[in-house]
């Protein structure tokens, strides 16, 4: 074992511990708690963080609210190294749980709400950081947590508008191995309706989902007093194919009247999502989450979108094919996908990095190839960030899933990546 190594192995059951004490707050972001920006889970996974920071002697800690805070190591006149996590997560049905979906390690398996996304390579890489600091290396290295990322980027969309310095280059560690070479385009949007725009007039009560992109699981509509109940599969709303949407049930079971939003759905129906004809193609519409406020109705729809289709285009053609408005829109999530050269300074140190740290690895593990994702991530909003990790090739995610887990193999070697990973960046000016 190289000494990197043998880092990760001697604080290995350290980190479990302080990942399950992180994944042990629901961070989960919430509305209406008095002096709470994003909820009081939130606030409190954000206080563990500093905590945390301090007791790895990592002192240098900036907060900004719950939106985003930071710990850096170095000196600042070097170029900054970047690492950007987030420490909020999605919501989840405990009920649909074998394990403890706040914290439980079982037979070399981590369970829990956060440990592959994000709170363990949040854990990895605030230890990478120590040992970068306790070894002397020369690196300025900033770490920043944001608190909305599953929801609006509202934390990022902060710290860029507070003028916070951006850094150089560095990784967000929120996907897959070996890398994410382009992000589609995200479009991810709240309309509010009256009860008949939507197509249930009759209907007193009209609920689905736990999250604004997470494929609802459950969903729920009251008729002349009687409920009716559809029961799915939760997942990530970029990976619809692979679950099963409540909601796309609800509409396809219980027929709106005609002319109405839901009516359109209905007439577009595909395989678990919604396909809008576009250009020569289609965009994929994945409602996500539905709620009736008295007289009206909040619906969620979750896009992924080439990337080299403009996003604004897409929503003004969206809007107008579905017969909506701009001041339908409640709130949104819209952003630019990307695509990068695979000669790129950044991919090509991180992807050497990875095959190296593959080959010195005890258990043989399938490489991959770089990948385009449908997933959106902080890469969007911080340039020359490559997406890297933590999951690994021909592993089963369960990312927004029930029983979300990481085994401590693929933990300590994904740590071991981004240790390796981090030292490298020395090599770049």
């Amino acid at each position: 074992m190289d000494e990197y190594e043998i880092f990760i192995e001697d604080h290995c059951d350290e980190m479990v511990e302080d990942l399950l004490d992180v994944v042990s707050i629901k961070s989960v972001k919430s509305k209406d708690e008095a002096n709470f920006t994003f909820g009081k889970g939130v606030h409190e996974a954000m206080n563990r963080f500093e905590l945390l920071c301090q007791k790895l002697g990592l002192e240098n800690v900036h907060r900004y609210d719950d939106y985003y805070s930071w710990v850096e190591i170095g000196n600042p006149a070097l170029p900054m190294v970047g690492i950007i996590c987030h420490i909020d997560v999605v919501d989840f049905d405990p009920t649909q749980w074998r394990h403890n979906p706040l914290g439980e390690l079982s037979n070399g398996i981590i369970y829990g709400r956060g440990v592959s996304d994000d709170k363990g390579p949040l854990i990895m890489c605030l230890y990478a950081m120590k040992y970068i600091q306790d070894q002397k290396i020369p690196l300025r290295v900033r770490l920043i947590v944001g608190g909305d990322e599953e929801s609006d980027f509202l934390c990022a969309k902060k710290y860029i508008s507070n003028h916070e310095e951006m850094p150089r280059f560095g990784f967000i560690p929120d996907a897959k191995f070996p890398f994410i070479q382009a992000e589609k385009s995200l479009w991810n949007v709240t309309f509010q309706l009256t009860i008949e725009q939507f197509g249930y007039s009759d209907s007193s009560c009209l609920s689905g989902g736990i999250g604004q992109n997470s494929i609802p699981d459950q969903a729920k509509i009251t008729i002349k007093g009687k409920d009716h109940h559809f029961r799915g599969e939760t997942g990530h709303a970029a990976n619809f194919a692979q679950a099963d949407n409540a909601i796309l049930q609800l509409i396809s079971a219980i027929g709106p009247r005609e002319d109405s939003l839901a009516e359109i759905l209905v007439r577009h129906l595909s395989h678990q999502c919604l396909a809008i004809p576009y250009k020569d193609g289609e965009i994929n519409l994945v409602p996500t989450w539905i709620q009736n406020k008295e007289d009206k109705i909040h619906v969620t729809f979750d896009m992924r979108i080439d990337e080299s289709f403009d996003v604004s285009d897409v929503k003004r053609y969206l809007l107008k094919f579905l017969h909506l408005k701009e001041d339908d829109i409640v709130r949104e999530n819209i952003s630019q996908g990307y695509c990068y050269d695979l000669n790129h300074p950044v991919v090509d140190l991180l992807y050497t990095n990875y095959q190296e740290c593959l080959r010195r690895s005890a258990v043989k593990r399938d490489p991959g190839r770089p990948m385009k994702i449908g997933g959106t991530t902080y890469a969007k909003s911080f340039p020359n960030c490559i997406t890297y990790g933590p999951g690994f090739m021909n592993e089963h995610s369960y990312a927004h899933r029930a029983d979300e887990r990481i085994s401590i193999s693929s933990f300590k070697l994904a740590a071991y990546i981004y240790l390796r990973g981090l030292v490298s960046f020395q090599k770049l000016d």
